[in-house]
């Protein structure tokens, strides 16, 4: 590549290598004209390293040379007798940033601060000599953060991507100085053009979320991944709120450690997204409310929806079963249940609707699954599995990724008949329950518990075989246990060109010279071979090249 390309050829070509940070700063020693056209995407988001590296408060210096004077003068930078500012700085580089991530920067300060503690140097000399750990100044620390924050904005064109990761336990004082700068003029110049929003662990800045209410409006993707709840639902109040104030909300993603946390309030908080929406998922947590999925629902344009670890009933997955979802493209339903306790179920639920699997009138929706090309079916204590299957088989085709459990003999010949309907087929997932982990209602009939396992997948493979389509790539049969025998005609009559296959077996050293003896025959360049033991029996990953 030459130094002398135009500026625009290499600012296209640096900006394919945003996260990469490694290559963009060895562009900027190529050349002077490489150098100002990289530093802008070296900048645009320099808090992508790990945060556990030692390495982050070599940022913090370039930050505090662009302070101004009272700041300077506030922080008594010139006590620090180890450190000397940088006086000049050959850019304005907090102009460039536009992904802001506040844990990154608070790690940053807090190692800085142990390496030039400020603290003189008869102080620093005693430290030296009784080898004791110079302590640090939180409240010192809250400075610093807030300094470089306001810096930050004060410089930065636009921050468009703003982490708020705190895992941590933060003192009260930087809790309110930070929450405190989210209401400053310049946050709101310079964050009401964020367009994505993370906040993960414990639910302390709660302040955060209600300031960014007020002028964060165009917000694109929004994570909400609390690891903590505040009592009364206080976060989730906010966090309604701010969702309520977007005008073009794509992607949605809440995540919660478990499924005590009530997510009604913010599904009733999307009657502005429902023409924009594209991407919902959701992790653990539970609904109570039985309307409240029907803002979802009406949210034409979805193209994603995804499921994990909840307990549901017919009545609120009703609104679902007369979508009109024309577009969704990827369906996940994964560790659900269609059975909760009593004590959590929502008012007016009838018996009916509590051992009737609820997801049957989602898949016999034609208007929402008709253009599915992805969808995943691993559910836990779910009954009438083998229904569920049926349906797909007879309304959904031309998937691209499949997954499924296989509980009783009966799923085999409607997967098999999945595989027929799905040619452009490239990643498929049969698995067998580990073990029953049904909550069910004591009330509950023997009869209508969970059917019992399926663990021998010799039968389903030799008819798989037949029927795979050539451009499959991976396969993961795992919790299916496979003889020799079956995998070696398995592996003899594969016409897909595989990149990976996994099984259960339980004879590893046979499989393995097998495998490599069969790949050999058929130029298949094996590239790796691993083995899990798992219980009595062994995981086996096989990958190609």
């Amino acid at each position: 590549m030459s130094p002398t390309l135009p500026n625009e050829c290499l600012h296209e070509i640096f900006s394919y290598l945003d996260n990469d940070l490694k290559t963009l700063h060895s562009a900027i020693f190529v050349s002077h004209a490489w150098c100002e056209n990289a530093i802008p995407f070296l900048w645009k988001n320099p808090f992508q390293q790990n945060p556990k590296e030692i390495n982050l408060f070599k940022i913090i210096p370039i930050f505090l040379s662009f302070l101004t004077n009272p700041f300077k003068d506030d922080l008594q930078l010139e006590s620090i007798s180890t450190f000397k500012l940088p006086t000049k700085t050959t850019f304005d580089y907090p102009f460039f940033i536009q992904h802001l991530d506040l844990n990154y920067l608070i790690t940053a300060v807090t190692q800085w601060l142990v390496k030039y503690p400020p603290i003189d140097e008869t102080s620093l000399f005693y430290y030296k000599r009784t080898k004791k750990e110079i302590s640090i100044d939180y409240l010192k620390r809250n400075d610093f953060v807030i300094s470089i924050l306001i810096t930050i904005l004060m410089i930065s064109e636009k921050i468009e991507k703003l982490e708020i990761n705190m895992e941590k336990e933060l003192d009260v004082n930087i809790v309110d100085g930070i929450t405190k700068f989210f209401a400053i003029p310049e946050a709101y110049q310079c964050l009401s053009q964020l367009t994505h929003l993370e906040f993960s662990g414990k639910v302390l800045l709660t302040g955060i979320i209600s300031e960014l209410s007020n002028y964060a409006h165009e917000l694109v993707s929004i994570k909400f991944c609390p690891s903590e709840e505040i009592p009364g639902g206080e976060s989730h109040k906010e966090f309604a709120n701010l969702i309520l104030a977007q005008k073009n909300l794509k992607n949605l993603r809440l995540e919660w450690p478990s499924r005590k946390f009530n997510a009604s309030q913010i599904l009733l908080s999307l009657s502005n997204s429902v023409n924009s929406l594209v991407e919902f998922t959701m992790i653990n947590g539970c609904v109570t409310d039985l309307g409240a999925f029907e803002l979802l629902a009406e949210c034409s344009n979805l193209e994603l929806l995804h499921f994990n670890g909840q307990h549901f009933t017919v009545e609120q997955m009703r609104p679902f079963y007369e979508a009109n979802m024309p577009k969704l493209y990827s369906l996940q339903l994964i560790d659900l249940y269609d059975r909760m306790p009593i004590s959590r179920l929502p008012p007016h639920t009838t018996m009916t609707t509590i051992i009737t699997n609820p997801y049957i009138g989602i898949l016999q929706n034609t208007r929402m699954v008709s253009n599915l090309r992805n969808l995943c079916i691993r559910t836990k204590g779910m009954s009438q599995h083998s229904t569920l299957l049926e349906v797909v088989s007879r309304i959904c085709q031309n998937f691209i990724s499949f997954t499924t459990h296989m509980i009783k003999d009966e799923d085999k010949n409607y997967i098999l008949s999945i595989i027929r309907n799905s040619p452009q087929l490239e990643s498929l997932e049969i698995l067998a329950i580990d073990e029953i982990l049904v909550d069910f209602i004591s009330f509950v009939p023997l009869a209508l518990q969970s059917p019992p396992l399926c663990r021998d997948g010799n039968d389903l493979l030799l008819e798989m075989v037949k029927v795979l389509p050539n451009g499959l790539r991976h396969l993961n049969i795992s919790q299916l246990e496979i003889c020799d025998g079956t995998l070696k005609y398995f592996l003899q009559k594969c016409e897909a060109k595989l990149k990976s296959l996994i099984y259960y077996s339980n004879h590893i050293f046979n499989d393995e010279e097998l495998i490599k003896k069969i790949s050999d025959e058929k130029g298949w360049k094996v590239k790796q071979i691993d083995s899990i033991n798992v219980g009595e029996n062994v995981r086996i990953i096989v990958a190609w090249e």
